[in-house]
């Protein structure tokens, strides 16, 4: 191989330098397309696993959405159905105690509940502290029984307001059940209260 190298060294030669460097040039443009398809095919290896490592993270976290999406979805039916249940409860109280204090005034109107008024204390320390309570109001016959209860408008009045108090107190009710619902759906999962 050497006398090959010497003969295209030789200043004869022409051509066998060119030749020579045609190969040589040859030579360094296959190990550059070699080194450079090799370097673009680990490239591309190193991208896919990129891609594929990305896609199995896209995967996961549209798993993780679609998962909270549908919690908190149950958690907005679970919170509008306890609010519907309120509201028809609020409802149905309401309407009972309409309906019971309309049947207590019907019964006071047509006289089948009187109302009575148990008159002042005549026992223990009110009875030493009121002198109506201690005088005799038994005269000799001069006097009116006492009425036998409250009149109808002020028994109605009296119904009424326990009606309304009676009402104020479920409205109450249903607006703590209201509360504490809309507490509930606030508070974060896994967490105390």
């Amino acid at each position: 191989m050497s006398a090959v190298i010497e003969k295209l060294l030789s200043p004869i030669s022409l051509t066998g330098r060119a030749i020579a460097l045609a190969l040589m040039a040859a030579l360094a443009l296959g190990v550059y397309t070699a080194v450079s398809s090799i370097y673009e095919a680990g490239r591309g290896f190193e991208r896919g696993l990129w891609q594929a490592r990305e896609a199995e993270e896209l995967i996961a976290a549209n798993a993780e959405i679609a998962r909270l999406v549908t919690a908190a979805r149950a958690a907005e039916q679970a919170h509008s159905a306890a609010m519907a249940a309120a509201a028809l409860s609020y409802q149905e109280k309401i309407t009972h105690e309409t309906h019971r204090r309309d049947r207590v005034i019907a019964d006071l109107r047509n006289g089948a509940l009187r109302l009575r008024d148990p008159g002042p204390a005549t026992t223990g320390q009110n009875a030493a502290c009121d002198p109506a309570a201690q005088t005799s109001t038994a005269a000799a016959g001069g006097d009116d029984p006492p009425a036998p209860g409250l009149s109808r408008p002020t028994a109605e009045f009296l119904v009424g307001e326990a009606a309304r108090a009676d009402a104020v107190a479920v409205q109450l009710a249903a607006c703590q059940t209201v509360v504490v619902a809309d507490r509930q759906q606030q508070q974060p999962q896994g967490d105390p209260k």
